[in-house]
């Protein structure tokens, strides 16, 4: 004998049946779930014949009220108005929740469980639709659909309009009727320590922030960031130019809750068509005009890993929107460059070759020093001369050499001069504002100076040493 409309659990077997559609708001229930008071199967299979008979005959009297097609005509509606985005389903989905919670709470006040097995079983009959709601079937469908309408009541659209995303509205009414279904068992637990569960609807949730604002808001952090850790001018002004420009990619006036995966999918497409050097290019021209522009002299756009800086940029804002909870989660995560780099890393920078190292050192300059004895005595102020030898001999960067204090040029006790590369301590007093940074922290070290150094005076002319001479 089949078993529908039985369930079982923890030993008790319950009659459990599916509410038609269109027939939902005549019941006032979606599943008719009911204990049946037995262990046995054979006594709950007579039982559920009794029950079959009882529902049969509530659906047939529902039917014949006379709503059973309100879901049909409702879903016929035209489509007025304005096309539907995400913050206006968000905002009729929000209102769904609070006045059917507001519904619930004035029947519970009316009719509450008297008895443990009833409450018992109503928090087995709201597990089982939560269940129902986080898998993929078919009375999943039916209960978001219902709902959406619903809630689309307002507007005189349904889920069948074009201009209504119909997607974005069943995961959001999904969600709101978990919502629903969570708050209702936590008021069947006793349990009133919260008033929401999911921040998207959340009572007292914050009024609606721009992208503009939350984007000013992630400079600051990015200032103050520089400013605790040393950063350079040039790196900060940077930054600053690729936050603008992806605030006017995405607009300083859009929701940031509108600012979904569709919305960071149209940045990268605008990014991997944008011209490379565009405001040196075309000036204060519109995006989309020297897009145009660009493409149709032939322009180069800019190279996938600036896209990738400026897609990280995204993500960063919309990280700090997700960590304020104005969004559940970041679209743009993962968010990589249409088109991928096809030069390799090793590739983009290439060295200077052997020949073009001794046509420098063999230039005007050195050509001049040599004249003069000794050679760095042309050089006044000791940097130009100095500098490029430290990079050459020690592979130093620039920045490296050009911060080194006459105090950097130590010597061991056996007598090997060296060059201590470090940064500046917190507690150095004596730095005269200038204070030395690293790139990286293995990037302090002490480096023996080379014997040709020493043959061309560097440590006679000690004083010609970084910032200790273009200070001086």
């Amino acid at each position: 004998m089949s078993d529908q409309h039985l369930l079982r659990r923890n030993g008790i077997y319950y009659y459990r049946r599916r509410v038609p559609l269109h027939l939902v708001t005549a019941i006032a229930k979606k599943v008719v779930q009911v204990s049946l008071h037995t262990t046995s199967l054979k006594e709950a299979r007579k039982r559920r014949t009794l029950r079959d008979l009882e529902w049969d005959a509530r659906f047939e009297a529902a039917a014949a009220v006379g709503p059973a097609h309100a879901l049909n005509q409702e879903s016929q509606l035209a489509a007025p108005g304005e096309p539907l985005d995400e913050s206006a389903c968000l905002e009729l989905v929000r209102n769904y929740v609070e006045r059917h919670d507001r519904e619930a709470r004035n029947r519970e006040a009316k009719v509450y469980p008297i008895t443990a097995e009833e409450r018992s079983e109503m928090q087995i009959e709201a597990e089982v639709e939560a269940q129902s709601l986080r898998a993929q079937d078919d009375l999943h469908h039916q209960w978001v659909h219902l709902a959406g309408t619903e809630a689309l009541k307002a507007t005189g659209k349904s889920f069948g309009d074009p201009d209504v995303p119909g997607e974005i509205l069943a995961e959001l009414v999904r969600r709101g009727l978990m919502e629903l279904n969570r708050r209702y068992r936590a008021r069947l637990a006793d349990d009133h320590s919260r008033s929401f569960f999911d921040q998207l609807f959340n009572p007292s949730r914050p009024a609606k922030v721009t992208f503009g604002k939350l984007a000013e808001q992630h400079l600051r952090l990015v200032e103050e960031d520089a400013a605790i850790n040393g950063l350079g001018t040039k790196g900060l002004d940077r930054q600053r130019a690729t936050i603008a420009l992806v605030r006017e990619i995405v607009g300083d006036e859009t929701s940031v809750d509108a600012v979904d995966y569709d919305a960071c999918l149209h940045a990268r497409t605008v990014l991997a068509r944008l011209p490379a050097n565009r405001t040196k290019l075309y000036g204060d021209l519109a995006i989309g005009q020297a897009i145009a522009r660009a493409e149709k002299e032939g322009k180069p756009p800019l190279a996938p890993v600036t896209q990738e800086r400026y897609l990280a940029t995204l993500r960063d804002i919309l990280d700090l929107a997700a960590k304020k909870r104005l969004i559940i989660v970041n679209p743009a995560e993962g968010l990589r460059p249409i088109k991928r780099d096809a030069i390799a890393a090793s590739d983009k920078r290439k060295p200077f070759t052997v020949q073009q190292i001794v046509d420098f050192f063999k230039g005007g300059f050195y050509a001049e020093c040599a004249k003069h004895t000794p050679a760095f005595a042309h050089d006044k102020r000791g940097w130009r001369f100095w500098l490029p030898l430290l990079c050459l001999f020690l592979g130093l960067r620039p920045d490296e050499a050009a911060q080194l204090h006459v105090a950097d040029l130590k010597r061991t006790q056996k007598g090997t001069w060296y060059l201590d590369i470090e940064a500046t301590a917190d507690d150095d007093e004596e730095t005269n504002g200038a204070v030395k940074t690293l790139k990286t922290v293995n990037s302090r070290r002490k480096i023996p100076l080379h014997p040709e150094l020493l043959k061309i005076g560097l440590v006679q002319r000690k004083p010609c040493l970084g910032r200790v001479l273009i200070n001086a």
